[in-house]
């Protein structure tokens, strides 16, 4: 499931969904603290293997991503 949201600095994307579909598209991760770090082939790794313990114990997970896209195109240009 997708959401878009136009604000005054562009638009929002934000998708909800299986967290191991959703993972593959993702650069980036935000802590606890809202500090934003990149996904490297470790953490990757690592949250795999969270997803796949939780499966294990027959519990879904999901993840929530998001993406601004800056004010460079009207709303009317995505498709």
């Amino acid at each position: 499931m997708s959401t878009v949201i136009l604000d005054e600095q562009g638009v929002n994307i934000y998708v909800k969904g299986a967290s191991e579909i959703v993972l593959d598209s993702c650069t980036q991760i935000q802590g606890f603290n809202g500090k934003l770090d990149k996904i490297d082939s470790g953490k990757r790794a690592e949250i795999e293997d969270a997803i796949a313990k939780m499966a294990n114990q027959a519990l879904r997970t999901i993840i929530i991503a998001q993406k601004q896209v800056k004010n460079e195109s009207s709303p009317t240009q995505l498709s």
